[in-house]
């Protein structure tokens, strides 16, 4: 929901996320409410190559490195709470 919350507050006509991954299956192939922002598998990650990951929750870093190394997708892992303490 922290995914869905921040993707509806940086929405606007351009958009700025390719997606919103969620290891949950029940949640992948959805789209996000208000913004249409797609909700992807971890696997996704190999086709888009981002080059930054935002976490909604900083407790999942080390998992998430984890995940990015076993599937190879090498992209700068960003806590949004460092996100937002920058922009401020």
């Amino acid at each position: 929901s922290k995914g869905i919350t921040f993707a509806n507050v940086v929405a606007g006509e351009e958009p700025l996320l390719a997606g919103i991954v969620d290891i949950n299956p029940e949640k992948q192939g959805r789209y996000a409410a208000l913004t249409g922002v797609p909700v992807l598998s971890p696997a996704n990650l190999n086709d888009l190559r981002p080059d930054v990951i935002l976490l909604m929750n900083e407790n999942y870093t080390f998992e998430v490195t984890n995940l990015l190394n076993e599937i190879g997708v090498a992209a700068c892992i960003q806590d949004i709470s460092q996100v937002l303490h920058l922009a401020a």
